[in-house]
């Protein structure tokens, strides 16, 4: 299968080792993923407008990332949506896609800057009528078997990026029973507790819900709003 994605240009050798936060949940009545909005670059200089959760309503696909983000005029959270907003490919062969394109950018840092470079994806679907969660890493150019994982049924609040005991910051008995709007709450005041701790973290905190019926609610800072592609 050709997997075609368009390529957005920034400004000369911009890159960016991001490792801020990103969160997902899964019981049988939802799928909740959360993420900051910091990239931080290799000069330790940052924005706090950078978009790493992203949905398809139509795919019934939510998705977000943490890691590398950008390597010598590529932007690769571009590349990555393209790749996941592609309706004829199945969700296996996306991920698959987005793993071998991962491993040129994470590889060629690694070598530049003589640390451990990252990108993680959590990705949350309806498969089959089945909540699904898909979790993705690759580190250094090679692909994480251990990290790379599908899972079914419900699933305990896991993280990935630059703050290990994230999930100290979230109370699953929220996340399971209380109402949206305490869901929400959990998941945002988490990823604000974690910028007191943590200065790789840090911008707005982006929420997304994927429900039993399809549905998918975004908010952002704790307030229901709709995201871009």
């Amino acid at each position: 299968m050709n997997f075609g994605y368009g390529i957005q240009v920034v400004k000369a050798y911009e890159r960016s080792m991001d490792m801020s936060i990103n969160c997902v949940y899964m019981d049988k009545n939802q799928i909740i993923l959360s993420a900051d909005s910091r990239e931080t670059f290799i000069d330790e200089s940052f924005r706090d407008d950078r978009q790493k959760l992203f949905i398809n309503k139509k795919c019934q696909i939510i998705w977000a990332m943490t890691g590398v983000l950008k390597y010598n005029n590529i932007d690769y959270v571009q590349v990555v949506n393209s790749v996941m907003n592609m309706e004829e490919a199945t969700i296996e062969e996306k991920l698959i896609a987005i793993q071998h394109i991962m491993q040129y950018p994470s590889i060629q840092l690694n070598k530049e800057e003589k640390k451990d470079v990252y990108f993680n994806m959590f990705i949350g679907t309806i498969f089959n009528g089945n909540f699904t969660t898909y979790t993705l890493e690759v580190c250094n150019g090679e692909i994480q078997p251990n990290k790379n994982k599908r899972y079914t049924g419900e699933l305990d609040p896991i993280s990935s990026g630059s703050l290990k005991d994230f999930t100290k910051y979230v109370d699953k008995k929220i996340l399971k029973d209380g109402s949206e709007e305490e869901k929400v709450k959990e998941m945002t005041d988490a990823i604000y507790q974690a910028q007191k701790v943590n200065t790789y973290i840090g911008g707005g905190a982006y929420v997304g819900i994927l429900h039993r019926d399809g549905s998918i609610k975004t908010f952002i800072n704790g307030e229901k709003k709709e995201i871009g592609k």
